[in-house]
Protein backbone atom coordinates (compact mmCIF):
# COMPACT_ATOMS: atom_id res chain seq x y z
CA UNK A 1 0.00 0.00 0.00
CA UNK A 2 2.85 2.32 0.90
CA UNK A 3 4.55 1.51 -2.43
CA UNK A 4 1.39 2.36 -4.36
CA UNK A 5 1.04 5.66 -2.51
CA UNK A 6 4.67 6.55 -3.21
CA UNK A 7 4.20 5.68 -6.92
CA UNK A 8 1.13 7.90 -7.27
CA UNK A 9 2.86 10.74 -5.43
CA UNK A 10 5.85 10.48 -7.77
CA UNK A 11 3.61 10.58 -10.88
CA UNK A 12 1.73 13.60 -9.55
CA UNK A 13 4.97 15.41 -8.74
CA UNK A 14 6.28 14.81 -12.27
CA UNK A 15 3.06 16.16 -13.84
CA UNK A 16 3.09 19.29 -11.69
CA UNK A 17 6.75 19.90 -12.51
CA UNK A 18 6.15 19.54 -16.27
CA UNK A 19 3.32 22.10 -16.20
CA UNK A 20 5.37 24.44 -14.06
CA UNK A 21 8.29 24.35 -16.47
CA UNK A 22 6.13 24.60 -19.60
CA UNK A 23 3.99 27.49 -18.31
CA UNK A 24 2.31 29.42 -21.19
CA UNK A 25 5.34 29.42 -23.47
CA UNK A 26 3.62 27.33 -26.16
CA UNK A 27 0.66 29.78 -26.49
CA UNK A 28 0.64 32.06 -29.55
CA UNK A 29 0.07 35.67 -28.53
CA UNK A 30 -1.93 37.65 -31.13
CA UNK A 31 -1.40 41.37 -31.10
CA UNK A 32 -4.49 43.41 -30.29
CA UNK A 33 -5.93 45.26 -33.29
CA UNK A 34 -6.09 49.04 -32.95
CA UNK A 35 -9.56 50.27 -32.07
CA UNK A 36 -9.67 52.50 -35.17
CA UNK A 37 -8.59 50.11 -37.92
CA UNK A 38 -9.92 49.30 -41.40
CA UNK A 39 -9.66 46.29 -43.66
CA UNK A 40 -7.64 46.80 -46.81
CA UNK A 41 -9.79 47.38 -49.93
CA UNK A 42 -12.95 47.66 -47.84
CA UNK A 43 -15.48 50.45 -48.29
CA UNK A 44 -14.05 52.24 -45.27
CA UNK A 45 -10.57 51.97 -46.77
CA UNK A 46 -11.77 53.26 -50.15
CA UNK A 47 -13.41 56.28 -48.50
CA UNK A 48 -10.06 57.42 -47.14
CA UNK A 49 -8.66 60.58 -48.73
CA UNK A 50 -11.90 61.25 -50.59
CA UNK A 51 -13.10 64.86 -50.60
CA UNK A 52 -16.22 65.06 -52.78
CA UNK A 53 -19.11 62.87 -53.87
CA UNK A 54 -21.80 63.20 -56.49
CA UNK A 55 -24.71 60.75 -56.44
CA UNK A 56 -28.04 60.38 -58.22
CA UNK A 57 -31.13 58.62 -56.89
CA UNK A 58 -33.29 57.69 -59.91
CA UNK A 59 -36.23 56.61 -57.77
CA UNK A 60 -37.07 56.37 -54.07
CA UNK A 61 -39.58 57.32 -51.39
CA UNK A 62 -39.15 60.58 -49.44
CA UNK A 63 -38.74 63.33 -48.42
CA UNK A 64 -41.63 64.32 -50.70
CA UNK A 65 -44.66 62.15 -50.06
CA UNK A 66 -44.45 59.97 -53.13
CA UNK A 67 -41.87 58.66 -55.58
CA UNK A 68 -38.92 61.04 -55.77
CA UNK A 69 -35.68 61.51 -57.67
CA UNK A 70 -32.61 63.17 -56.14
CA UNK A 71 -29.27 64.79 -56.92
CA UNK A 72 -26.80 64.89 -54.01
CA UNK A 73 -23.45 66.68 -53.71
CA UNK A 74 -21.35 65.79 -50.66
CA UNK A 75 -18.15 66.79 -48.92
CA UNK A 76 -16.15 64.30 -46.82
CA UNK A 77 -15.22 65.63 -43.40
CA UNK A 78 -13.30 62.37 -42.97
CA UNK A 79 -13.84 58.72 -43.93
CA UNK A 80 -16.59 58.45 -41.29
CA UNK A 81 -18.72 61.48 -42.11
CA UNK A 82 -20.14 63.41 -45.07
CA UNK A 83 -22.11 66.66 -45.22
CA UNK A 84 -24.31 67.07 -48.30
CA UNK A 85 -26.70 69.35 -50.11
CA UNK A 86 -29.47 67.72 -52.11
CA UNK A 87 -32.36 68.47 -54.44
CA UNK A 88 -35.45 66.26 -54.78
CA UNK A 89 -38.15 66.28 -57.42
CA UNK A 90 -41.56 64.63 -57.05
CA UNK A 91 -41.99 62.00 -59.77
CA UNK A 92 -45.34 60.54 -58.71
CA UNK A 93 -47.57 61.38 -55.77
CA UNK A 94 -51.27 60.70 -55.33
CA UNK A 95 -52.98 58.34 -57.82
CA UNK A 96 -56.45 59.24 -59.13
CA UNK A 97 -58.63 57.11 -61.42
CA UNK A 98 -62.08 57.14 -62.99
CA UNK A 99 -64.06 60.33 -62.45
CA UNK A 100 -61.41 61.56 -60.00
CA UNK A 101 -58.46 63.37 -61.57
CA UNK A 102 -55.54 65.01 -59.82
CA UNK A 103 -52.28 66.73 -60.56
CA UNK A 104 -49.31 67.33 -58.28
CA UNK A 105 -45.80 68.73 -58.43
CA UNK A 106 -43.21 69.19 -55.78
CA UNK A 107 -39.59 69.81 -54.97
CA UNK A 108 -37.38 69.78 -51.91
CA UNK A 109 -33.90 71.01 -51.14
CA UNK A 110 -31.92 70.41 -47.99
CA UNK A 111 -28.73 69.62 -46.12
CA UNK A 112 -27.73 66.34 -44.47
CA UNK A 113 -25.08 64.82 -42.24
CA UNK A 114 -24.14 61.17 -42.77
CA UNK A 115 -22.18 59.27 -40.10
CA UNK A 116 -20.69 55.83 -40.79
CA UNK A 117 -20.57 53.16 -38.12
CA UNK A 118 -18.27 50.42 -39.35
CA UNK A 119 -17.55 49.58 -42.96
CA UNK A 120 -20.72 50.67 -44.78
CA UNK A 121 -23.61 51.16 -42.31
CA UNK A 122 -24.62 54.77 -41.64
CA UNK A 123 -27.19 57.03 -40.03
CA UNK A 124 -28.18 60.07 -42.08
CA UNK A 125 -29.95 63.10 -40.61
CA UNK A 126 -31.31 65.90 -42.77
CA UNK A 127 -33.38 69.06 -42.87
CA UNK A 128 -35.36 69.68 -46.06
CA UNK A 129 -37.58 72.48 -47.28
CA UNK A 130 -40.50 71.11 -49.33
CA UNK A 131 -42.77 72.96 -51.77
CA UNK A 132 -45.94 71.34 -53.13
CA UNK A 133 -48.70 72.22 -55.61
CA UNK A 134 -51.80 70.02 -55.84
CA UNK A 135 -55.17 70.07 -57.60
CA UNK A 136 -58.05 67.58 -57.65
CA UNK A 137 -61.34 67.32 -59.55
CA UNK A 138 -64.29 64.98 -58.96
CA UNK A 139 -66.69 64.95 -61.94
CA UNK A 140 -69.14 62.29 -60.66
CA UNK A 141 -72.23 64.03 -59.23
CA UNK A 142 -73.13 60.97 -57.15
CA UNK A 143 -69.74 61.02 -55.42
CA UNK A 144 -69.81 64.76 -54.79
CA UNK A 145 -68.88 67.04 -57.67
CA UNK A 146 -66.07 69.38 -56.65
CA UNK A 147 -62.73 70.96 -57.55
CA UNK A 148 -59.95 72.32 -55.36
CA UNK A 149 -56.26 73.19 -55.37
CA UNK A 150 -53.65 74.42 -52.94
CA UNK A 151 -49.98 75.17 -52.53
CA UNK A 152 -47.96 74.46 -49.41
CA UNK A 153 -44.50 74.39 -47.94
CA UNK A 154 -42.95 72.64 -44.97
CA UNK A 155 -39.63 72.17 -43.22
CA UNK A 156 -38.97 68.58 -42.15
CA UNK A 157 -36.32 66.82 -40.09
CA UNK A 158 -35.56 63.25 -41.12
CA UNK A 159 -33.47 60.31 -39.92
CA UNK A 160 -32.70 57.30 -42.11
CA UNK A 161 -30.41 54.26 -41.86
CA UNK A 162 -28.62 52.72 -44.81
CA UNK A 163 -25.50 51.23 -46.32
CA UNK A 164 -23.03 52.81 -48.72
CA UNK A 165 -20.35 50.80 -50.52
CA UNK A 166 -17.27 52.26 -52.11
CA UNK A 167 -15.11 50.78 -54.90
CA UNK A 168 -12.28 53.14 -55.81
CA UNK A 169 -14.31 56.03 -57.24
CA UNK A 170 -17.64 54.21 -57.71
CA UNK A 171 -20.28 54.74 -55.00
CA UNK A 172 -23.42 52.65 -54.48
CA UNK A 173 -25.83 52.93 -51.58
CA UNK A 174 -29.36 52.85 -50.23
CA UNK A 175 -31.34 54.60 -47.52
CA UNK A 176 -33.23 51.53 -46.32
CA UNK A 177 -35.78 53.12 -43.99
CA UNK A 178 -36.44 56.30 -42.08
CA UNK A 179 -38.95 58.93 -41.06
CA UNK A 180 -39.40 62.63 -41.80
CA UNK A 181 -41.24 64.83 -39.31
CA UNK A 182 -42.45 68.37 -40.14
CA UNK A 183 -41.02 71.14 -37.96
CA UNK A 184 -43.14 73.87 -39.56
CA UNK A 185 -45.61 74.13 -42.44
CA UNK A 186 -47.72 76.62 -44.32
CA UNK A 187 -50.70 76.25 -46.67
CA UNK A 188 -51.24 78.94 -49.32
CA UNK A 189 -53.46 79.61 -52.32
CA UNK A 190 -56.44 77.42 -51.36
CA UNK A 191 -59.29 77.38 -53.85
CA UNK A 192 -62.56 75.38 -53.78
CA UNK A 193 -65.67 74.98 -55.90
CA UNK A 194 -68.65 72.60 -56.07
CA UNK A 195 -69.66 70.37 -53.14
CA UNK A 196 -67.89 72.14 -50.30
CA UNK A 197 -68.29 69.29 -47.79
CA UNK A 198 -66.48 66.77 -50.00
CA UNK A 199 -64.01 69.35 -51.18
CA UNK A 200 -63.01 70.49 -47.70
CA UNK A 201 -62.66 66.91 -46.40
CA UNK A 202 -60.52 65.69 -49.29
CA UNK A 203 -58.44 68.86 -49.42
CA UNK A 204 -57.63 68.46 -45.72
CA UNK A 205 -56.52 64.87 -46.33
CA UNK A 206 -54.25 65.91 -49.21
CA UNK A 207 -52.76 68.80 -47.26
CA UNK A 208 -51.88 66.41 -44.45
CA UNK A 209 -50.41 63.94 -46.92
CA UNK A 210 -48.23 66.43 -48.78
CA UNK A 211 -47.51 69.24 -46.32
CA UNK A 212 -48.27 68.86 -42.63
CA UNK A 213 -47.95 65.09 -42.05
CA UNK A 214 -44.94 62.88 -41.39
CA UNK A 215 -43.46 60.97 -44.31
CA UNK A 216 -41.98 57.46 -44.45
CA UNK A 217 -38.68 57.25 -46.31
CA UNK A 218 -37.56 53.92 -47.80
CA UNK A 219 -35.65 52.14 -50.58
CA UNK A 220 -33.78 55.23 -51.76
CA UNK A 221 -31.15 53.58 -54.00
CA UNK A 222 -28.43 55.84 -55.37
CA UNK A 223 -25.18 55.63 -57.31
CA UNK A 224 -22.41 57.97 -58.31
CA UNK A 225 -18.76 58.82 -57.82
CA UNK A 226 -16.48 59.89 -54.96
CA UNK A 227 -13.12 61.49 -55.56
Amino acid sequence: MRLLFQFLLTVLTIQISSYAFAGDEDVVIVKESPADSVVENSSAHNRMNKKYSLTVMPIGFGPLNGIDSEINVGYFLDRKSIVSVRYNNLVKGNTCTGSLSCSDSGKAYGVSYKRFFGNSFYVNTAIDQREISYSETQSDLGAGNYWFNFKGSSTIFSVVVGNQWQWKSFTLGCDWAGLGVPLAHQITNENDSGDNAWSASNRSDRETMYVSGSVAMALRFYLGASF
